[in-house]
């Protein structure tokens, strides 16, 4: 009865390991993937929202040169900008919909483990429009600090920041003049129709890769050591992230481009040459709506103005598959990993 008590505390240990290990794993894994693609990030909403770009940078290679000349001109620091007050929005966004969670009674997230109704879906769906609404203020202030040039010389900090969700939720820009500003009211729709078709696009393809993934593994069984199944559920968990989030930012590229710009005119941002990598450029729209919007840019610009960019989110899911293959690696060890403290105990 003892050796069976000591073997079964064993086997616990081993299993809370390797759901821990494997936990740590993927959270690690999004971060990295995060850090390293954030300037990219960076680079590709300065092409979306550069209205007077001559080069539309739709293949990767342009992009890397991109990325040098401004870095050579400005430093490192230029492709982090607004880094921290998107940890900030972030941030915001989190405690808002938790709030909204708690005093609605609805779940803030639906897994694909859950067998939910029609009224968890619904209400997880007004939590997240509520949220979206609630937070839109700091989206677009997050946004003008993540694209405005550092050749101006101009230091932000948090207070500016806070500054511009007050000047945006007033109806101007007063640090930066006045300008074709459009209203809160105005921008409600396409963000919500970006946010949402995002958000429900990309939990369908997830949950479904997720739900294929483990009909399989229960058809294979016989079931292996316990940190092999652990990792193959957290690394099954990541890699339908990224593919759902592969397709839908594709499919939903021309849209993101539309509300960005809808997001920055008026604010008198000023952004990087993205033609040439030095010099500056200044956003001066007049769209009146997000259907005019569409209409001016394919007009002006024409209809392939819409993807300005994509080369750079072409590097960003290759960085990101990179990140991935090598969490695929770490967690192959795993198993040797979690015989590692037992076996010495």
């Amino acid at each position: 009865m003892r050796a069976v008590s000591k073997s079964s505390i064993n086997s616990t240990e081993d299993e809370n390991w390797a759901r821990l290990a494997g936990f740590g794993l993927g959270i690690g894994s999004l971060y990295v993937q995060e850090a390293l693609t954030y300037p990219i990030c960076i680079i590709r909403r300065q092409c979306q929202v550069n209205h007077a770009a001559l080069k539309y940078h739709l293949t990767p290679f342009t992009i890397f040169q991109l990325i040098i000349k401004i870095q050579k001109t400005q430093g490192m620091g230029a492709l982090w900008k607004g880094w921290g007050t998107s940890f900030v929005f972030q941030g915001i966004v989190i405690l808002t919909e938790i709030g909204i969670s708690e005093v609605m009674n609805v779940p803030r997230d639906l897994t694909s483990e859950e067998k939910v109704g029609i009224q968890a879906i619904l209400g997880n769906q007004i939590l997240k429009c509520l949220g979206l609404v609630l937070t839109l203020p700091f989206y677009s202030a997050s946004l003008v600090d993540s694209i405005q040039s550092f050749q101006l010389g101009e230091n932000r900090s948090l207070l500016d920041f806070l500054k511009d969700v007050l000047y945006r939720l007033a109806g101007r820009y007063k640090a930066r003049g006045h300008g074709r500003l459009l209203p809160m009211y105005q921008l409600i729709a396409p963000t919500l129709l970006h946010s949402m078709l995002r958000y429900a696009m990309t939990s369908l393809i997830q949950n479904a890769i997720i739900k294929r993934s483990s009909v399989k593994v229960q058809n294979k069984k016989p079931k292996g050591d316990i940190a092999v199944e652990a990792g193959k559920t957290y690394y099954t968990q990541l890699l339908a992230g990224f593919l759902s989030s592969l397709v839908v930012d594709l499919l939903l590229y021309p849209l993101e481009t539309i509300v960005l710009r809808l997001h920055v005119q008026g604010t008198r941002t000023i952004i990087d040459d993205t033609d040439n990598g030095y010099g500056v450029v200044p956003l001066c729209t007049n769209y009146n709506g997000m259907k005019d919007c569409a209409q001016a840019i394919c007009r002006e610009e024409g209809a392939s103005a819409l993807f300005k960019g994509l080369g750079a989110l072409v590097v960003q899911f290759v960085i990101q598959a990179c990140v991935l293959k090598l969490t695929k690696a770490i967690f192959k060890r795993l198993p040797q990993s979690s015989e590692g403290p037992l076996a010495k105990k």
